[in-house]
């Protein structure tokens, strides 16, 4: 009585009495105590005392869980005795084959014949279906999740991948939105104004929020506050006389060039404003806003003076002809420095009491070379006889040589200010590794057809990067 193919179950069990027969056959569940995989095909098998030996009685499955092999619709035993499933990998198991697979010359082998069945297990939500063939879109799969909220829609499959907003879904809304929103329009994914909520209270319970009304779909103090605004402004740009005194101190200094750039603005605005406390009361309050802006650069060499020369040739023309160029030589430094402010500052009835903070925000950075420098650079041009400014460049050259130690930083600082104010000034600061750095540089263009350019720099890097400051920290 021993198992079929050298096989060894875990459990045999017996029904009796011995000659009893079963019509139609009694279905059969076993313990999995042989560890078959949860869904897998098992081989059933009773002992037929008439032929003394065990004889396959079809096919089984194991449960979902994996605790239990039942026998498949309409296979079961036949004839009382004993009664066994077939072990994991047993040989002379001829259908322990896995789904989607067939068993041939004692070799699982995939079954074109099981192509479109379905796997148990699928992917939930991903738009597609695994068969045995492999996966295929489905759009009537739904999304486990919706990762935009709030914008009236719900996700769902197409062409097999997730389109997060292809249903129209009239719940999808923001509690802020629902005040004075409801979700419309041509496919019902918009939010749009919900005009039979217009100017009804929509505040909630605090007393800040008692005069709250709904308008154009949006909910709060909708007072009548005059749309009229006054606005001073002074500006100062690179034509100021300050802008122009330094291009003075530049001619009259052979030792120093300064290229100035920037504007700066100041500008005060009033006006009517209705206040978001409703106990500050329902009707507008004036209001002043200052504001501040700014950016301006800075590039400038200094030469040593008795070591070098910084000279810039003065245009001459000779006829049709205009010569122009430059020279620039010795020890010094030479860098540039940009420069941008910005600044906003509010006050109105509104704010009586409360926490106001005006904000000043400082930013500049800017790279510095201490070194020896050279440079040559000269022009001719042919201008028209009848406009001195029409002129064209026929020869240009330039040549340039430096060795110099160079260093870039940055910063930003940001000062705040107001009566009530509790914000802390803060700033923060980031630099770069110094670079020596030796080059050599020169180049030619003729009537703008013949153009030569040569370049050749060493660099070493020298030191660490670093940051720091007190901004962003608590």
């Amino acid at each position: 009585m021993a198992p079929p193919n050298g096989m060894q179950p875990q459990m045999i069990v017996t029904i009796q009495p011995v000659g009893a027969t079963f019509d139609p056959p009694a279905r059969l569940t076993l313990p999995n105590v042989d560890g078959h995989a949860p869904g897998a095909q098992v081989e059933m098998y009773s002992f037929d005392h008439d032929l003394e030996e065990f004889v396959a009685i079809g096919l089984g499955f194991v449960s979902e869980d994996g605790t239990v092999v039942t026998s498949s619709t309409g296979v079961g035993v036949v004839k009382a005795g004993w009664h066994c499933g077939s072990q994991p990998g047993g040989s002379g198991t001829v259908h322990n084959c896995p789904t989607c697979q067939k068993c041939e010359n004692d070799d699982c082998v995939d079954d074109p014949a099981q192509s479109e069945v379905v796997l148990a297990k699928q992917t939930e939500g991903d738009c597609k279906i695994g068969k045995c063939k492999g996966q295929e879109n489905d759009d009537s799969d739904k999304p486990t999740e919706d990762k935009i909220v709030g914008d009236c829609s719900a996700p769902g499959c197409s062409g097999g991948n997730i389109d997060w907003a292809l249903l129209a879904d009239p719940t999808d809304i923001k509690e802020e939105d629902a005040k004075c929103k409801t979700c419309g329009g041509a496919e019902g994914k918009e939010l749009i104004t919900d005009k039979s909520k217009e100017s009804l209270a929509c505040g909630s319970s605090d007393p800040s929020e008692a005069c709250y009304t709904c308008k154009d779909g949006n909910c709060g103090n909708q007072c009548e506050a005059s749309s009229e605004k006054t606005t001073k402004t002074i500006e100062i740009t690179d034509e100021d006389p300050l802008y122009q005194g330094l291009k003075i101190i530049q001619e009259k200094a052979p030792y120093v060039r300064l290229d100035v750039k920037g504007s700066f603005s100041l500008s005060e605005e009033t006006g009517e404003k209705c206040c978001k406390d409703c106990t500050k009361g329902p009707d507008p309050k004036k209001y002043t806003q200052i504001g501040i802006k700014g950016a301006g650069s800075l590039d400038a060499l200094f030469i040593v003076p008795g070591l070098g020369l910084v000279y810039e040739l003065p245009e001459k023309s000779y006829g049709p002809l205009e010569l122009g160029g430059g020279v620039e030589f010795g020890p010094g430094t030479k860098g540039k420095l940009e420069l941008s402010a910005a600044g906003k500052s509010e006050t109105s009835e509104c704010d009586a009491d409360d926490e106001t903070c005006s904000e000043l925000s400082l930013v500049g950075g800017g790279v510095t070379a201490i070194g020896i420098f050279a440079k040559i650079k000269g022009s001719v041009a042919v201008c028209s006889f009848f406009d001195e400014e029409d002129c064209d460049d026929v020869a240009a050259g330039e040549a340039e040589a430096a060795s110099a130690f160079n260093f870039s930083a940055n910063f930003t600082n940001k000062i705040f200010n107001g009566e009530n104010c509790t914000k802390a000034n803060c700033y923060s600061y980031q630099y770069g590794k110094a670079e020596f750095k030796s080059e050599v540089q020169y180049k030619v263009e003729v009537a703008g057809i013949y153009k030569f350019q040569y370049q050749n720099d060493i660099s070493v890097t020298l030191g660490e990067s670093g940051v720091g400051g007190t901004c962003g920290k608590n």
